[in-house]
């Protein structure tokens, strides 16, 4: 998920500046499509960064280590992004199915190494 993030804050949160850089397919059961579904994925991210933060909070910030809170930052800026990251998403996915990948997955490199191909001869 940091992965993830990273890209949408190198995006400038845009959505067209993200999907240029991005590929979007899911297999099997992800459930992204309704706002209820997306807020479980918040949650889930907001009881990880509760547990690292009272954790860092019984060694002390102090005695924690940098990368420690380093990654309590990035769970807090995730958070509260999460939602709206998956919900763009909702809206891009096109293979749902395994069959959908491998008909879908590579169409759009398929014709630009074709065009490429093209300008090259």
């Amino acid at each position: 998920m940091f992965e993830l993030f990273e890209l949408w804050r190198n995006s400038k949160q845009e959505r067209g500046e993200l999907l240029r850089h991005i590929r979007v397919f899911t297999i099997g059961v992800l459930k992204i499509g309704k706002p209820v579904d997306r807020l479980e994925y918040t949650k889930f991210w907001k009881l990880e960064r509760d547990g690292l933060r009272d954790a860092i909070n019984k060694i002390g910030w102090d005695e924690a280590g940098v990368e420690n809170i380093k990654d309590y930052y990035r769970m807090k800026a995730f958070t509260s992004q999460v939602s709206d990251i998956l919900a763009l998403f909702a809206d891009v996915v096109k293979a749902r199915t395994f069959e959908d990948f491998l008909k879908y997955g590579f169409d759009d490199r398929m014709e630009d190494a074709k065009s490429i191909q093209l300008s090259i001869h």
